[in-house]
């Protein structure tokens, strides 16, 4: 037969002897002071002896001795409520104490990564890169427009325009004396050296925001 627990001895002792939950012996007084349960069962017995005590002993003035049956009666209450009071407060305990299950969190953590899937760099996904001219157009002073080189520097001479499409989807036009350079050092960027270059940018959500350095 298991032994009982520190808890479930000094409740026993309480409810067999409720008028002693304020002076209760030592090892017991010692338990219920670090133990917020058996604290709370022995204050309930205090409380509930002191009702009955008051309702065993009828005031002096009173002209009849004390009926032995009302006597009985608040004795059963106070032995019936401490048993069910005891009871709710051990079986809280009891929950509150169980044990639960310990988890290494390092090693939780590793195994969550050893088991986490590789996904592999989805092969149709847009690459971001550098800007190129897809197109372009030179219009100058007096004659036809004429395709023009597709190269990531673009120059134009006094009295030459060039139109020039990207390959983002953008339109880059390029006022005459003006040189204007695709950088290949970053996505989506364009560096104005000379002169002047008006950009109508593509929005484009998959890629980066195009930039326009002066």
């Amino acid at each position: 037969m298991s032994q009982p627990t520190p808890c479930q001895a000094t409740a026993q002792f309480i409810q067999s002897h409720p008028a002693q939950a304020h002076a209760l012996p030592a090892p017991f007084d010692e338990h219920a002071r670090s133990c917020a349960t058996c604290h709370a069962i022995a204050e309930q017995a205090a409380q509930l002896h002191a009702m009955v005590d008051a309702a065993s002993h009828p005031e002096p003035a009173e002209p009849r001795g004390r009926n032995p049956l009302l006597v009985g009666i608040p004795v059963a209450v106070l032995a019936a409520g401490l048993g069910i009071f005891v009871g709710i407060k051990l079986a809280q305990h009891s929950a509150s104490d169980a044990p639960t299950p310990a988890t290494n969190a390092p090693a939780a953590q590793t195994a969550n990564r050893i088991a986490a899937p590789h996904h592999a760099p989805d092969a149709t996904a847009p690459k971001v890169t550098a800007l190129s001219a897809t197109s372009c157009t030179l219009t100058a002073a007096g004659k036809s427009p004429a395709p023009c080189g597709l190269g990531p520097v673009l120059e134009t001479q006094p009295g030459e325009r060039m139109e020039v499409a990207l390959s983002d989807g953008s339109t880059l036009r390029v006022n005459h004396s003006s040189r204007v350079i695709l950088r290949d050092d970053a996505p989506r960027a364009v560096r104005v050296e000379s002169g002047e270059a008006l950009l109508e940018a593509a929005h484009r959500e998959d890629l980066p925001a195009l930039r326009l350095d002066l």
